[in-house]
């Protein structure tokens, strides 16, 4: 009979894994909870009383690329582009989706007339450029700039307001 007592566990001890466990859990959804509280207002677009702007488009040549925040003009979604960086010690690849931004309605006829010739002149551009070049903010915000002057400079005018990617892989 002493082998059976000795086999027998006291009811209230637990595992010290189960305590750790859940206290990981709770530092997991307090951490997640104090991020929501601090830093998701800060995330919120801010109200701005200002006044629109003129009904007149701005041609492209007249805009700071830099500072629009989407200037309300149409857009378009291209196709994706898929095409080798330019890097040598390496080989990779992009897969980019983008939408245009068109100064008025009237350009969407354009560009689709010349959608061939913007295709190539984007897929050149992007087959140009190195990780190096793309990988942060400030490449991609350049890449951007990029963009719209080869695009305007194959539609013979400045219709495309701003370029805007929907999808951005480099692999």
């Amino acid at each position: 009979m002493a082998e059976t007592e000795e086999k027998i566990e006291v009811p209230g001890k637990k595992s010290p894994l189960a305590a750790v466990i859940l206290l990981i859990n709770l530092l997991a959804v307090a951490g997640i909870g104090a991020y929501m509280l601090f830093f998701r207002k800060a995330e919120a677009p801010a109200t701005s009383a200002a006044a629109p702007a003129a009904a007149a488009p701005q041609l492209a040549s007249d805009i700071d690329l830099g500072t629009i925040p989407g200037g309300g003009g149409p857009l378009v979604r291209l196709d994706n582009f898929i095409v080798n960086l330019a890097d040598e010690e390496m080989n990779r690849y992009l897969k980019v989706s983008i939408s245009l931004e068109l100064v008025q309605e009237k350009a969407q006829e354009t560009l689709k007339n010349k959608e061939p010739l913007v295709r190539d002149a984007v897929i050149t551009l992007l087959g140009s450029q190195t990780y190096a070049e793309i990988r942060n903010t400030a490449g991609k915000k350049k890449l951007r700039e990029q963009l719209v002057r080869a695009i305007n400079a194959v539609l013979a005018a400045p219709l495309v307001r701003g370029v805007y990617f929907n999808e951005f892989v480099v692999q």
